[in-house]
């Protein structure tokens, strides 16, 4: 269980630098372009990326305290 949650984050981590990098490029190249969807359509992914990182984290961390509050409980 531990090494799949420890898969996604890590995953995560690469898919939200991977747009960070998309999203930089994007501004730069669309600094003079009158629409800007494609850069607000990366931000809005990387939106998602970040939530859902987010909502992964804190699962592990609920996780965590639980097997800590048992071995307490244990010893």
């Amino acid at each position: 269980m531990h090494e799949e949650i420890g898969g996604r984050i890590a995953e995560l981590k690469r898919e939200i630098e991977a747009l960070r990098g998309e999203l930089r490029h994007a501004v730069l190249s669309e600094a003079s372009a009158p629409g800007k969807e494609a850069t607000y359509a990366i931000a809005d992914r990387l939106d998602r990326l970040i939530v859902e990182f987010m909502r992964v984290r804190d699962e592990v961390g609920e996780a965590g305290r639980g097997e800590a509050g048992r071995l307490a409980k244990a010893e």
